[in-house]
């Protein structure tokens, strides 16, 4: 499966999470979106957004098929990608940001085991959390929110 599905993984493993849904809510009321947030519910706190940031194939050749009649490879494709994803959460409160910052890396850092699918994702190899900032920002409402952003590095196997 490609690696462009990651973000099945990334909501699955968020909207499980109890500490997590504790802030954001459940089933079709769950504040996690891709990307961005709608604008008719983006004055809704909190909520958790994620992006690929970057698809990085390992630069070796994976296993491969042969064209019997012409005994040349049909299928060279790298066996892995190294998926960059940012995970970030949005809230009124600075306590609350940094909470529910806690619950995101929880529920994502190394979670998933040597092929392992979650959700509608690929398989995954590994997940690791790779840094974090935090800044503030001053003009989504008029008294700002809390934003913490939260990197991981998601290593898929190309199936």
């Amino acid at each position: 499966m490609s690696s462009s599905n990651i973000g099945g993984t990334l909501y699955t493993l968020m909207s499980l999470d109890s500490n997590i849904q504790s802030m954001i809510g459940t089933g079709s009321n769950t504040r996690i979106y891709p990307e961005d947030v709608p604008l008719e519910k983006a004055q809704t706190f909190p909520y958790i957004t994620y992006r690929v940031v970057s698809v990085v194939p390992i630069d070796t050749n994976g296993p491969y098929k042969v064209d019997p009649s012409t005994k040349a490879p049909t299928d060279q494709r790298s066996p892995n990608d190294v998926v960059r994803v940012q995970v970030s959460c949005f809230t009124t409160q600075y306590g609350d940001s940094v909470t529910l910052a806690t619950y995101i890396r929880a529920a994502i850092d190394r979670k998933v085991m040597q092929g392992g699918t979650i959700g509608i994702g690929p398989d995954i190899q590994s997940i690791v959390f790779d840094g974090m900032f935090t800044t503030y920002e001053k003009d989504v409402r008029p008294k700002g929110v809390f934003h913490y952003a939260l990197d991981f590095k998601i290593r898929t196997i190309n199936t």
